[in-house]
Order: C-alpha cells, then structure tokens, then sequence
C-alpha cells in the first residue's frame, strides 16, 4: 500500500489515504476512527468522494516504475539467498513457494517483508509475520545451490505469480542472481527449470 501524507489526501480523520492499483484502477482505504491500518474498522473509500487531484495522482504512478521495483524486489530476494547459501554449505533453501522464502525471513537474510511482495498487487504482508503463500507474491523454486549457478546460470529459482498484475509481463530471476522482465502473453515461456 502506498500512503501521500499532504493534506489533499487526508480521511476525516487527518489519517493519510492508503491505496494499490488493481486492474489498473485505485483501490483507497482509509484507517478509519481508529487511525491504525490493518483493524477491524478499516474503510474503503468510494472514488466518487474523492478529490479530482487526488485521482490525478494516482493516474501518474507509471507501470514501469512498479515494475521495477518488483525486479529490485527480485534481486533483494537474491542476495538474501546467496547469504544463505554462505552459512548453508552452499545450498539455498529446501522448500519450494513461501515455504522457502521464510526461511530467509525467519533467519535474519531478509527480514523486511515487503520485498516478497510486488508492488502491482494488493498483498499485504505484515513485519514479523510468518510468510506464508496469501502473503508472498512471488513462487520460489527451492532445492538448488552454488554449483547450479556455476553450471546452469539460465535456471529460474524466483518469478512473479501469474496473477500478479503488470499486464502481460513478469519478472524472473535465475539462479546467478540475474532479474529481468519479459513482455508478452507468453512470458513464463522463459521460466526455466
């Protein structure tokens, strides 16, 4: 979630709007009466009551700029592996999906928890929180080490979901530590296993 603290964008509260992009198009929320994010009377704003400016801005937030993010988000992901790998006898972590990436989590290599979601999507994952497949956005494919980057550079270890919105586009990283983006309906086409 992103929040602008200028006045503009206040709820009644004097709480800054939160908001992601969904399809394409804003989703706010307000913190509600409490002015805490994530509780029970958290609101979600109709965009009628919105301010045109406000809505302007949320037109400017290019997709290239999510989308690089999630591909720095990518390679955060791989330096967390490498350290792994390094107190680990040279093997990443076992477990495929978010079974693998909390090991990372858990073990002090990437404890901020917002690199394991992309900012295209509406995933909420809260700090020191266990990760768990509701709340990681991208799939990891466990079971490789150092050798296999030496040998095979070209194998995918981490890529966006499909159902990550960047509109026929996904990130991928291989196991050398390489992030990239790729165009087209066939994008997972060059996941490499």
């Amino acid at each position: 979630w992103t929040a602008y603290g200028e006045g503009w964008n206040l709820d009644a509260w004097k709480t800054p709007l939160k908001y992601r992009l969904i399809d394409g198009k804003p989703v706010i929320i307000s913190a509600g009466p409490d002015k805490i994010f994530d509780t029970t009377d958290d609101m979600k704003i109709e965009m009628k009551w919105l301010k045109p400016s406000f809505l302007q801005r949320l037109d400017c937030i290019p997709t290239k700029a999510r989308r690089i993010t999630c591909t720095n988000n990518l390679k955060q992901i791989w330096l967390a592996i490498h350290m792994y790998s390094q107190d680990n006898k040279g093997q990443y972590p076992d477990k495929n999906g978010a079974e693998g990436l909390e090991k990372l989590r858990a073990g002090g290599y990437l404890k901020n928890v917002k690199f394991y979601t992309c900012p295209s999507t509406i995933t909420i994952a809260k700090d020191g929180e266990k990760l768990t497949e509701e709340n990681v956005d991208y799939v990891y494919i466990g079971g490789y080490n150092e050798r296999t980057a030496y040998n095979d550079s070209d194998i995918s270890i981490v890529y966006d979901k499909p159902t990550n919105y960047h509109g026929k586009y996904g990130n991928i990283l291989s196991v050398d530590g390489h992030a990239g983006g790729y165009a087209g309906e066939k994008w997972m086409d060059y996941i490499k296993k």
